[in-house]
């Protein structure tokens, strides 16, 4: 969902009418002890992702990844090839969507209907990626937040299985990315639906985490294929192992991608839509310091990369009037955060915002 004009209007007088008309699951009791998180897999989550489904020949194993915000699963059909069934598609978050408590999870204030779809969802997932080495059936992995050993060791435990694999990265400039997390943030604030802020640190820790991914990739063996998809889902780099020690160039094209300027009909896009949400945030009265920090960061983003890509003439009236207006708002972002939040910048571990998240462990 996208910041339109009639948006914010049309989300505060629809979230009430939301929240009181969902439905409503069964609640079940623990259900994210192993025991129970296992019988919710088989009655609810392997019919589901596994109907239909025979041993395969030649499986595949596709992790994608891409920092929060590049959502990398839009990429799956770019990238895998299949004339019959269609790959088992693995996210821990769409997985969530299967517990008897993930209206409770999104739509209260329930810390521990969060917790617990968190851990059922890892549960699951271990389970996922177990039954489709067992099975031997081709699955996309939405790999964003495993860390580049753990990546690559996942790959050679599928490798050693007989799958073939391929890495696929979604190359989103960091600019995009950041305003997709803030906006989706609020516009779920709007319809009173709980979704966890993204921080700047977390951010541009997932966006770093990428391309050391593929580098690492690239020197080893796990993995036979890897591909970048660029911000319009075309293929900037694609490449097969065919037995080489090392597979070069991947990361220098993800580089190069994520690093071109904004066109100038996507950057006017991405001005209204930092317009909108920042309007909606100061519109509540006061400003979250982490969700302050990230507009913040948003607007000077915005006049150091966006305004300058417009290619505005050098004699524009237009290019200092929007700088300014940029200043200001960003002025007003910073007065809307408690006087008691502004602290300095620290250089210890980010606080967590909202439930804990589904983790992929090696435990496969």
């Amino acid at each position: 969902m996208r910041w339109t004009a009639s948006t914010v209007r049309h989300l505060r007088h629809s979230s009430r009418a939301h929240l009181t008309t969902c439905p409503r699951r069964t609640i079940v009791s623990d259900a994210s002890s192993g025991d129970a998180a296992e019988e919710l897999f088989e009655e609810r989550v392997a019919p589901v992702l596994f109907a239909g489904r025979s041993a395969e020949s030649t499986p595949v194993l596709t992790i994608i990844v891409g920092q929060p915000g590049a959502a990398p699963l839009r990429a799956a059909s770019r990238v895998t090839t299949s004339s019959g069934v269609p790959p088992v598609v693995l996210a821990g978050q769409e997985l969530a969507a299967f517990h008897p408590r993930f209206a409770d999870s999104v739509l209260g204030d329930s810390e521990g209907a969060r917790r617990e779809v968190a851990a059922a969802a890892g549960v699951w997932t271990r389970m996922v990626l177990r039954r489709a080495r067992a099975e031997r059936v081709s699955l996309v992995l939405d790999g964003s937040r495993l860390s580049p050993d753990v990546a690559v060791a996942t790959a050679g435990l599928f490798a050693a299985d007989g799958f073939s694999t391929t890495l696929a990265v979604m190359a989103a400039p960091r600019a995009e990315t950041l305003l997709s997390t803030a906006s989706k943030h609020l516009i779920s604030a709007a319809q009173g639906r709980w979704s966890p802020l993204v921080t700047l640190e977390k951010h541009d820790a997932g966006f770093a985490r990428t391309a050391e991914l593929v580098r690492v990739v690239e020197a080893s063996s796990s993995v036979e294929r890897v591909v970048v998809v660029g911000r319009g889902g075309e293929i900037r780099f694609d490449a097969a192992r065919d037995g080489a020690e090392r597979l070069g160039g991947a990361a220098g094209v993800l580089e190069a991608a994520r690093s071109e300027p904004v066109p100038a009909p996507a950057g006017r896009r991405w001005l209204t839509e930092l317009r909108a949400a920042t309007e909606f945030a100061l519109s509540r009265g006061r400003i979250d310091a982490l969700l302050g920090v990230v507009l913040g960061e948003l607007h000077e983003v915005a006049v150091r990369e966006v305004v300058p890509a417009l290619g505005l003439p050098t004699d524009s009236l237009a290019r200092p009037i929007l700088e300014q207006t940029l200043v200001a708002r960003a002025a007003a972002i910073r007065a809307a955060i408690p006087s008691t939040a502004r602290q300095p910048a620290s250089r210890g571990p980010s606080p967590q915002v909202g439930g804990p998240e589904p983790e992929v462990g090696l435990s496969i």
